[in-house]
């Protein structure tokens, strides 16, 4: 899978998630496609991450996989308080 596809169409499903509390940064790492999702608030940096490591044997499609990547992102978002790092200084890390 071609995950510079992927990306362009996470950034236009991300698009619909806009809020001006929370900033959504989607980028690829070597095999991952990742989205950094962080809002500050007066305590801390909240946030957290998702992770795709698409298998060559997987068959779906980079829209494929923007899709249920934003279902995750606007999942964690509707919870409504974001989590702080945990106690080894990460971020909540959720594979797709």
């Amino acid at each position: 899978m071609n995950l510079q596809d992927a990306l362009a169409a996470l950034t236009t499903s991300l698009e619909s998630l806009n809020r001006d509390d929370v900033t959504m940064t989607p980028r690829v790492d070597g095999d991952e496609l990742t989205v950094t999702v962080r809002s500050t608030d007066v305590d801390a940096l909240r946030g957290f991450d998702v992770v795709a490591q698409p298998l060559p044997s997987e068959e779906r499609t980079p829209d494929d996989l923007a899709h249920d990547i934003t279902e995750v992102v606007e999942r964690e978002l509707m919870y409504g308080q974001l989590a702080a790092t945990g106690e080894d200084g990460e971020f909540k890390r959720i594979v797709v």
